[in-house]
C-alpha cells in the first residue's frame, strides 16, 4: 500500500524521493461546496502538503459549511476544516459542556475575515441602512447565515419586524431578482471576493452600504454568540466601481485541526500553510488576508503543534 500511495503522490508533480523508510499516513482536509472560497483554498492547501510534507497523502472532502466541518472533525472524518471563529468556540464549549473524554478539536490559525455585504443598486442614492425601510432585499436561503445578518442588522438599526421585506432566493434566482428590478438590494455573509458575490457585481451595478461603528457595537453586546462579530473594513477597490472603504461585520475564519493528531505533524502543517500564502493568493484572493501575527489569536485553544510555531517566532497567544 505504501509503495502505491507514494506513485500516486508522485503523479501530482512533488519532488519527494519515490522511496521512504518513513510509513505514509493520510490526511483529510474538509473543504466548502465546490466553487467556495473554503473550497478553492482547501484543495491549494492539499496541493502544498503534498508537494512539502514527506510521508503525507492528502485529500479533501466535501462539506455543506463551516457547521458541517466542524462536525466532520469531532466524528474524526476529517483532520483539517475551516471553520468561523463563533462557531468554532460554541462547538467547543458544548463539548466542555458535555464534559467528553477527550476535547477533539483544536485550532491551527485565524486565517481571513469572512464580511456581511450589503450591496444596492447604484443610482438609488441608498447610503444608510436606515434607508432600506420598506425595500426588497435578497437575503439568500431562509434561515441562512446571510438571513440571520441581516436581520441582526435590521434589529440593531430598530427599523421595525417587517421593515424590510425578504426575498428567498440563492444562486441565479437571487441575481435575477436584482437584474430583473423585483429587488432593491442582495446581502451576502461570504469571504471577500467569493464568487457568489462577483457573478452579481460583475453583472449588477451596485454598491456597498457602510455599517456604523456604533451599531456593530450593538450587535456584539447583544448576546454572548455575538461577541465574536468583528468590526471588517473591505477596502476600497475590493469590488468594482468602490472608491472608499466600507465598514461591515463579520467573523474570522479559521483552520481546525483533530486534537490527536501529532504535534510534529501539525508543526509542519502549520509552517507550511504560512509559507505557501503565495499559492494560496493564486487559488483565491481572500488568502491575502492570512497574516503570521494574527494566526495564534483564535476563540479556541491552539494544537501544541501550532502553538510551538508560533512560539518560536516569538508571537503571543
Amino acid at each position: 500500500m505504501a509503495a502505491v500511495a507514494m506513485c500516486v503522490a508522485a503523479a501530482t508533480g512533488c519532488d519527494r524521493p519515490a522511496a521512504t523508510s518513513a510509513p505514509v499516513r493520510t490526511l483529510t482536509i474538509a473543504v466548502g461546496p465546490e466553487g467556495t472560497v473554503p473550497y478553492k483554498l482547501g484543495n491549494a492547501l492539499a496541493a502544498a502538503y503534498q508537494s512539502t510534507i514527506p510521508a503525507l497523502q492528502v485529500h479533501t472532502a466535501l462539506a455543506g459549511g463551516v457547521d458541517e466541518s466542524f462536525e466532520a472533525l469531532k466524528r474524526s472524518v476529517a483532520d483539517l476544516g475551516f471553520v468561523d471563529g463563533e462557531g468554532a468556540y460554541v462547538g467547543y464549549r458544548q463539548e466542555k459542556l458535555d464534559r467528553s473524554p477527550t476535547v477533539r478539536v483544536r485550532a491551527m490559525a485565524v486565517l481571513f475575515p469572512t464580511a456581511v455585504h450589503i450591496f444596492v443598486k447604484r443610482g438609488m442614492n441608498l447610503r444608510s441602512v436606515t434607508q432600506l425601510r420598506g425595500r426588497t432585499v435578497v437575503v439568500g436561503a431562509r434561515g441562512g447565515y446571510a438571513d440571520r445578518a441581516m436581520q441582526l442588522v435590521v434589529d440593531s438599526y430598530e427599523l421595525g419586524p417587517h421593515a424590510v421585506q425578504p426575498v428567498f432566493a440563492v444562486g441565479h434566482a437571487g441575481l435575477d431578482a436584482i437584474q430583473e428590478g423585483s429587488a432593491d438590494a442582495i446581502v451576502f455573509y461570504t469571504p471577500f471576493r467569493s464568487k457568489s458575490i462577483m457573478d452579481v457585481v460583475g453583472s449588477t451595478d451596485l454598491e456597498l452600504v457602510s455599517l456604523s461603528r456604533e451599531k456593530i457595537a450593538q450587535m456584539q453586546a447583544a448576546s454572548e454568540r455575538n461577541h465574536f462579530l468583528k468590526t471588517i473594513t473591505i477596502p476600497a477597490g475590493t469590488y468594482a466601481g468602490q472608491t472608499r472603504d466600507v465598514l461591515a461585520m463579520g467573523d474570522e475564519i479559521l483552520l481546525l485541526c483533530r486534537a490527536d493528531l501529532d504535534e510534529s505533524l501539525v508543526y509542519a502543517l502549520t509552517k507550511t500553510l504560512f509559507d505557501s500564502i503565495p499559492s494560496l493568493v493564486a487559488a483565491h484572493p481572500a488568502a491575502a488576508g492570512i497574516n503570521v501575527e494574527r494566526g495564534p489569536t483564535t476563540s479556541v485553544p491552539l494544537h501544541p503543534g501550532a502553538a510551538r510555531y508560533y512560539r518560536e517566532r516569538e508571537l503571543p497567544r
